[in-house]
């Protein structure tokens, strides 16, 4: 929907990739990171990459309902990555759902896994 209504706007040419989510949790930490890399990246391809992780859990059903939420972190020691897209906004990019438990995983440790799976610096 997103993507529609910036595209009534922007010229027919421009590359738009519109994320939303909002999740109300007392504790717990997510964000989106739409990440750039130098060569071709394919989403299928990136989540079964992600999938091979340790301490990474995928949930990823292109579904209503099909992803991780802060609130179901709550607890957990795993990282949850959902939601991976192409990101078409740039040439080779993806966007990833990424949350987990405030008081068992930083946000160092989440860009941790991030840099070890794209194998670049951040």
């Amino acid at each position: 929907m997103y993507n529609s209504q910036i595209k009534q706007v922007l010229p027919n040419n421009a590359k738009v990739h519109a994320n939303c989510a909002f999740v109300p949790a007392f504790v717990g930490q997510g964000f989106f990171a739409n990440v750039e890399v130098e060569e071709e990246i394919d989403a299928d391809e990136a989540r079964e990459d992600i999938k091979k992780a340790k301490g990474v859990i995928v949930i990823d059903r292109q579904e209503d309902g099909g992803y991780i939420t802060i609130n179901d972190a709550q607890g957990e020691n795993s990282v949850f990555i959902s939601r991976i897209r192409q990101d078409i906004s740039v040439e080779n990019g993806i966007s990833l759902w990424i949350c987990g438990d405030a008081y068992k995983i930083a946000a160092q440790n989440i860009l941790a896994i991030l840099k070890q799976f794209l194998k670049k610096e951040i």
